[in-house]
């Protein structure tokens, strides 16, 4: 909790002072006829993202764990808010890798196209729980889930994008990964366990996943861009539950809205064109953890999560992409 309080004072205090500036969507281009990917978009965060990415001219795809009522209320009130988009909001239950192999199969063949995915779901500080695919659940939702989609999509990403604009990937991290350690490769068993060193975990691996993609990309030359982001410290159903004291997050944490606008910035500025391999915070690129950086653990944690993906890959595909 002592790095969350940090952060705490200090995006609350950079608010009062003004030194936060809001994001504007209108020095943004138009995206018309582009199509994202938002996981966790039926809500907080996820929502108001999916907001600025229809106001903007996208078409998208939500990815939403909620009942099938509820999803289908919620595409028909944004497609009536946002008449100009088409908005579908499809089933993911990323803590089944079935489920995410499924879902990326009914993108790939209903859409020709995809140019944004931002992987933004995820689950802090829950009870121990395996997976039917038998990892822990911090771990499942937040990271291996995100990489099957990414690895699914990379191709039509890659597609998508041109030398001039590039596809962009958004991977919603957090701030807690800095007290994160190396002990990532073990996917299945915990010695100890701890629901507060499991999210951390997820959340190193996410920050490692970027920078190691970051690379292949590179390598490969693919015109795809991979960043990470901390969103802050974001008044939602996920950061409250956590709190001691819920009502603290209306006084001083940001507002899911606020919490939207780094990923948003990083999926639609014109400054970020081209521009991979990043954490940001606040709109602005910040040095990650020092572990991020590990040049051997990034490779080990990308090997390992090949390795064990591997059977819900495509890998003719995916190794004719990513050859280095």
């Amino acid at each position: 909790y002592v790095i969350a309080t940090k952060y705490v004072i200090w995006e609350f205090y950079l608010r009062k002072c003004g030194r936060i500036k809001r994001l504007k969507l209108d020095d943004f281009p138009k995206q018309d006829d582009k199509w994202a990917l938002v996981t966790g978009g039926s809500r907080g965060i996820g929502l108001e993202i999916v907001h600025n990415l229809l106001q903007c001219g996208y078409n998208v795809i939500i990815g939403s764990s909620s009942p099938e009522e509820k999803r289908n209320i919620l595409q028909t009130t944004l497609q009536r808010k946002f008449m100009k988009c088409e908005v579908e909001v499809w089933h993911l239950d990323l803590a089944s890798l079935k489920s995410v192999k499924q879902f990326a199969e009914k993108y790939l063949l209903t859409k020709t196209s995809l140019h944004l995915l931002i992987n933004n779901a995820g689950i802090m500080f829950v009870k121990e729980e395996t997976t039917e695919d038998g990892y822990e659940k911090h771990f499942a939702v937040n990271y291996l889930s995100h990489s099957l989609l990414t690895m699914l999509l990379l191709p039509l990403l890659s597609k998508s994008g041109t030398h001039e604009k590039h596809s962009r990937i958004v991977n919603c991290t957090s701030c807690i990964h800095y007290v994160g350690n190396n002990d990532l490769l073990n996917f299945k068993e915990w010695k100890y366990y701890s629901k507060h060193k499991a999210y951390i975990q997820s959340k190193l691996a996410q920050v490692l996943f970027t920078y190691s993609l970051h690379q292949k990309l590179q390598t490969n030359k693919i015109n795809v861009d991979v960043n990470c982001v901390h969103p802050g410290v974001v008044n939602t159903d996920l950061m409250t539950s956590a709190l001691i004291l819920p009502f603290i997050g209306a006084l001083f944490l940001k507002t899911a809205k606020d919490g939207a606008d780094t990923a948003t910035y990083v999926a639609l500025s014109p400054d970020m064109e081209g521009n991979g391999g990043n954490y940001l915070e606040d709109k602005t690129i910040l040095q990650s953890s020092k572990q991020s950086y590990n040049v051997k653990l990034q490779q080990s944690l990308w090997s390992k999560t090949i390795e064990e993906l591997q059977q819900w890959m495509d890998d003719e595909k995916f190794n004719e992409l990513i050859k280095k």
